[in-house]
């Protein structure tokens, strides 16, 4: 049997590659104090996570054949909680340094008279 062409792609083929088309530029306002705000914000919800485990902690009898996947199920539970309050306290760390390294940069940049000087 003689090989044939492959069929076209269900996607649309003649699209441009992605690495081709790029967004307009844009900035995004923001103060520094309302991103410290954001990353105060992310780790109360890490302490909030962190109460997942607790709240799931304990024996809970469903008795029968039922009992080692009500035991499994919670267990996988309390690891996401644990799991998700360190992602959240992570990224509120990594977004005050943010906060921080924009603080830092206006202070190197704008002297103590509010005048521009030199990097």
């Amino acid at each position: 049997m003689a090989a044939r062409q492959a069929a076209e792609p269900v996607d649309d083929a003649r699209a441009r590659p992605a690495a081709a088309r790029r967004l307009p530029g844009m900035s995004i306002e923001i103060l520094a104090l309302e991103v410290h705000a954001l990353a105060a914000t992310l780790r109360d919800a890490a302490g909030e996570a962190d109460v997942i485990g607790v709240r799931l902690n304990g024996t809970h009898q469903v008795n029968g054949t039922l009992q080692p996947a009500v035991e499994a199920f919670l267990d996988c539970h309390r690891m996401a909680g644990l799991a998700l309050a360190g992602e959240l306290r992570w990224l509120g760390s990594t977004v005050a340094a943010v906060a921080d390294s924009w603080v830092h940069l206006d202070a190197v940049i704008v002297a103590p008279a509010g005048r521009p000087r030199a990097a």
